[in-house]
């Protein structure tokens, strides 16, 4: 195993780059290269042998309270148009079906009648 001069991650002995985070690890056969910040950003595409993938797990984001409420408030005001929307879509689907129900009760009245009358 191969330790990462970055973070100290442990590594398989083939590996070119740490992968906890991204730092190159050999130059040449025996030789450790130390990385610049701007190696160790994520690569757009992975190699044809690609090893197992990592699962992530995000345990804390620090942001400040009134900026996170302020987030909260955009998502609110930017989501308020969808629900107008939908609020509008169920207040004409339920006058229908209200409409269509009245419909099938004269529908039923004049039926009844039309039978009256033959019989």
């Amino acid at each position: 195993m191969i330790s990462c001069p970055e973070c100290r991650g442990r590594n398989r002995d083939q590996a070119k780059s740490c992968q906890k985070c991204g730092a190159p690890l050999k130059k040449a056969k025996g030789q450790i290269v130390k990385s610049s910040p701007s190696t160790r950003l994520p690569q757009l595409s992975l190699p044809k042998t690609a090893p197992e993938f990592q699962k992530v797990i995000i345990t804390d984001i620090k942001i400040p309270f009134w900026k996170m409420a302020g987030f909260m408030l955009k998502c609110l005001i930017a989501s308020l148009p969808a629900m107008l929307v939908a609020a509008l879509l169920v207040f004409l689907s339920l006058s229908a079906a209200e409409e269509l129900t009245n419909l099938a009760k004269i529908s039923l009245r004049e039926m009844k009648s039309l039978i009256a009358k033959f019989l």
